[in-house]
């Protein structure tokens, strides 16, 4: 009889999870990190603490499991990249990374704050110029507003965490160009929460467009 398990079969289920994992994985860093600068704010230090502990050790499994993927597993990566569905979902990545790099946040001690904006940055642009040129540019058939759902709020999402991030450090160095930078991006925010919510309040009125019979 043949038995299944051992080091072969385990490294197979963890390529299994790491192929097929979703491109909001880092909602939960997101989520974790929110909560543990709520319990901050309102005096609940030991919980606080414990949560940043465990988004900042998922922040970087996760980041280390992102990378394999997109190494080992590039097609299914790009295939996320192309679905407008889930392609969105890469902005938890940036929105992950400046949540808790506000939880870390002192005025004294801002280095952890500034050094993870600094490389959600690019991460941004990426996301930002990137995956609507790629939607745009998918060999599918039918345009791409007819997908559009929540998750493209998650484009908001990121680029305000980034905003929040700018804000903090420039308020902490008593920089204006610092602070304008938060003020543009979260103007930026503002403008694509209100184009998100246009095109996601339309896009019933679209399909039934499209399925009227002339």
């Amino acid at each position: 009889m043949e038995v299944s398990g051992g080091p072969a079969a385990s490294q197979g289920t963890l390529r299994g999870v790491i192929a097929r994992m979703p491109s909001v994985s880092f909602a939960f860093v997101m989520a974790t990190g929110i909560i543990s600068t709520a319990f901050a704010t309102i005096g609940w230090t030991l919980l606080s603490v414990l949560l940043l502990v465990i988004a900042s050790a998922s922040l970087v499994l996760l980041a280390l499991a992102l990378l394999w993927r997109f190494s080992r597993f590039r097609a299914q990566f790009l295939d996320d990249a192309r679905d407008p569905k889930r392609a969105f979902g890469y902005f938890t990545v940036v929105a992950a990374i400046n949540v808790v790099g506000i939880r870390l946040y002192s005025p004294d001690a801002p280095g952890a704050t500034i050094v993870l904006a600094v490389l959600s940055v690019p991460i941004w642009l990426l996301c930002s110029y990137g995956l609507p040129s790629n939607l745009m540019l998918r060999p599918k058939a039918g345009p791409v507003a007819a997908d559009i759902d929540g998750s493209w709020f998650l484009w908001v999402v990121g680029t305000q965490s980034l905003a929040t991030a700018a804000a903090a450090i420039g308020l902490g160095w008593r920089d204006h160009a610092i602070a304008a930078f938060a003020v543009a991006l979260w103007g930026v925010g503002g403008m694509l929460y209100l184009m998100r919510a246009t095109l996601v309040t339309l896009r019933p009125l679209a399909l039934l467009i499209d399925d009227v019979q002339w």
